[in-house]
């Protein structure tokens, strides 16, 4: 999961000390687990809010448009030999 955090801070917008940059995950094991991908991009849209660096709609609930914002900039591959993972390196 610590990896997921720091894709999430990666996404987080500049000026609240993020990079605004997207990740890629490449899962070797099928182990990636959307919802709590999910729940982490939830928790920092409601963060970012406290902080005065997304909608009031978070506060209120939690905003979709932010959570989606920090989820479009996910990119899972899901790969299952040698030769899928070689593909996917090469396109990137």
């Amino acid at each position: 999961s610590s990896a997921n955090e720091t894709s999430e801070c990666l996404q987080t917008p500049r000026h609240l000390g993020g990079l605004e940059k997207e990740s890629v995950y490449i899962d070797t094991e099928g182990s990636f687990l959307v919802d709590r991908c999910s729940d982490m991009a939830k928790g920092i849209a409601q963060r970012l809010a406290g902080n005065g660096g997304v909608s009031a709609g978070v506060r209120a609930g939690g905003s979709l448009t932010d959570v989606r914002r920090l989820l479009d900039g996910v990119h899972l591959w899901r790969v299952f030999d040698l030769c899928e993972l070689l593909c996917c390196l090469q396109q990137l």
